[in-house]
């Protein structure tokens, strides 16, 4: 490539690039600040994230992530994922409290760099901690939200229907528990709506991606491009199956500068976690996370587990089939949904005599394709996990807002178009409020809805492209 072009192209990137994250940032920050005192008396008087009850010590989850995190840089732990180190941090809280009750962590390494600087907000108790991360996880949601109700053309019913799967979304329980709670489901669902449908591929310049990514300076050119998405991929990597939804869906993009940076940055704040712990840390994680694949919950884990309140296909045929069988069935099927994806998508990388031999090109060629077939994990997730809290299920809006807004969405005129997007907005109001209905649920029922769900809004983002208003996301 010319000199002159090279240098055009990065000039670009860098103004464009700049301007919207100035603009972003500071709208991230009016927001925040409008949302933290609403947030701060919620959790200081109305809903308290840590509370005594009969005794007995209730927390959030992100205090609890966040009371294990400080008390690890308070040197009290050497490391977040033994039984001893729970009991030690809810001890160091309460030290009169009856039974500490305990919960096990899946959360990585990178969790204990990514949540110290919330520890120095416990000096004005955890509700401010917790406050802070909420307004932050929620305005970045509605900042996408905003942009993609905006980016989608006025012509067509998007607009409608885009506003129908908010309300869905804001007026669910599983949204009102995710916030209570504190939990990351929010903060990972506004990460993978900007990476499917915000974020424009560095490589959808043909003449940047076709110089060579190892040719100095292209790597700070490239790095530079990609630093946004790279970052967001490295702060979802606290939780593993987060890390790996976001990977395959920029590999859907064939984005590789990012998929590049993005390992790096996670590989770099993982190891930056680990030398902080104990050698021994890596034998108490595999302990902990073997917990959520047992079908027998250890007694000082059980109460802070509840199957019950899962859409999931253990719980759903816990009646049918013995619950060793149905996490073995879910384990593999998992597994070979994720595998199947992340090598079919990695191909290209790897041999264009492969694709050829297996007649892939088409699969791999076709945007709408390689992103449904990208989701595909995250909705196999949301079916066939082992374990899964119940506020995951907010992430089934992903793919949803996806087959709204892709070029091949089904927003045509076309009355069977129009059925597909209204039955999976209907869909999604009994998925996100599952906890409400009254008992006994029919849990069978409710899965096989997921299961049609997500069937369907696959098809919808593969259906062929008809309307030339519809929003570009690949």
């Amino acid at each position: 490539m010319p000199e002159k072009e090279q240098n055009q192209i990065v000039r670009s990137a860098r103004v464009t690039g700049s301007c919207s994250l100035i603009s972003n940032l500071l709208c991230l920050t009016g927001m925040v600040a409008l949302l933290f005192p609403i947030f701060l008396y919620v959790f200081s008087v109305v809903t308290p994230v840590i509370q005594k009850k009969d005794g007995h010590l209730l927390g959030s989850d992100f205090s609890y992530y966040l009371l294990l995190v400080n008390t690890f840089w308070h040197g009290e732990i050497n490391e977040i994922y033994s039984l001893s180190a729970y009991q030690t941090a809810i001890g160091s809280l309460a030290p009169d409290a009856i039974s500490p009750l305990a919960m096990p962590l899946a959360i990585t390494p990178a969790s204990v760099i990514l949540l110290w600087p919330f520890t120095f907000l416990l000096r004005w108790g955890y509700p401010a901690a917790q406050a802070l991360w909420v307004s932050f996880s929620l305005s970045f949601l509605v900042i996408e939200f905003a942009k993609l109700y905006r980016a989608t053309p006025k012509i067509t019913n998007s607009r409608w229907l885009l506003l129908m799967a908010f309300l869905v979304f804001f007026g669910s329980s599983e949204f009102y528990i995710a916030t209570t709670l504190g939990q990351t489901s929010i903060f990972a669902l506004a990460s993978l709506t900007y990476l499917t449908i915000r974020h424009k591929s560095f490589n959808n310049n043909s003449s940047a991606s076709s110089v060579n990514f190892f040719v100095w300076p292209w790597p700070i050119y490239s790095f530079y491009y990609s630093l946004t998405p790279s970052l967001i991929i490295t702060l979802l990597s606290f939780k593993p199956h987060y890390w790996i939804f976001a990977l395959l869906l920029v590999l859907a993009k064939m984005d590789y500068h990012v998929v590049f940076w993005g390992v790096v940055l996670s590989v770099l704040l993982q190891l930056a976690g680990v030398s902080f712990m104990s050698s021994d840390w890596f034998i108490h994680y595999l302990e902990s996370t073997s917990v959520f694949l047992q079908s027998e919950i250890p007694a000082v884990y059980l109460a802070a587990f509840a199957p019950a309140m899962m859409n999931l296909y253990v719980t759903a045929t816990s009646d049918i089939i013995p619950s060793k069988t149905s996490l073995s069935q879910s384990r593999l099927i998992l597994a070979l949904i994720t595998l199947a994806a992340g090598a079919l998508l990695s191909l290209p990388l790897i041999s264009t005599s492969l694709r050829k031999i297996f007649s892939l090109d088409r699969l791999l060629t076709t945007p709408q394709s390689r992103l449904a077939l990208a989701l595909t994990p995250l909705l196999g997730y949301m079916l066939f996990a082992p374990y899964a809290g119940h506020y995951e299920d907010l992430l089934l809006l992903s793919p949803l807002l996806t087959s709204l807004t892709l070029a091949a969405n089904p927003l045509t005129n076309h009355t069977s178009k129009k059925l597909i997007s209204y039955f999976l907005i209907i869909a999604l109001v009994p998925l996100l409020s599952f906890n409400i209905l009254p008992e006994p649920k029919p849990r069978i029922i409710l899965w096989l809805l997921k299961s049609i769900f997500s069937f369907v809004v696959l098809i919808s983002i593969l259906w062929p492209r008809r309307n030339n208003h519809s929003l570009e996301i690949l």
